[in-house]
């Protein structure tokens, strides 16, 4: 089972320069499926505008999860995308990615598999009740180590307009 996290460095130009962190993304195209879901106590930050004021607002920070067995021939194709400079990424342009892929245990993706199947259908009347999976007795949640590894992009350094 593995989880995967995007990391961004680069710049904004309201901000000090080399600011990283987490980045939002999504799946353009995968031979494999997979579901998005909370990585629990990771943080990540976008910019809000309220009273024409730019703020920070601190969010979760969301992987993807795949289910190893349904890799076929030892081969993951998976196409990300990233929003930028939209006004709420802090990012105006980047310069080096981190693809970080997480190696996680059975019981992690089981309960983040089964909150994400909650959220799907938790407003449905006539779904099924949804069991949360964990490995805390008497509880709901997860006790979870995992193990990483990642490969960086470093980008060209953008001109300066």
């Amino acid at each position: 089972y593995y989880a995967i996290l995007l990391e961004g460095t680069g710049m904004n130009y309201s901000l000090p320069p080399g600011i990283s962190g987490f980045l939002d993304f999504s799946i353009r195209e995968s031979n494999v499926p997979g579901f998005f879901a909370v990585m629990h106590g990771l943080k990540m930050y976008h910019q809000i505008c309220i009273d024409k004021r730019l703020l920070l607002n601190e969010t979760p920070v969301f992987a993807y999860f795949i289910d190893g067995s349904k890799i076929h021939d030892n081969k993951c194709d998976i196409t990300l995308s990233v929003k930028f400079h939209d006004g709420y990424s802090l990012f105006d342009i980047f310069t080096s990615f981190r693809v970080k892929l997480l190696s996680v245990p059975r019981e992690l993706y089981l309960f983040e598999k089964s909150l994400y199947t909650y959220s799907r259908v938790s407003e449905d009347p006539f779904s099924e009740p949804v069991y949360l999976n964990g490995n805390i007795k008497n509880g709901n949640g997860i006790f979870a180590i995992c193990r990483s590894t990642e490969i960086s992009i470093i980008l060209p350094f953008p001109p300066v307009f």
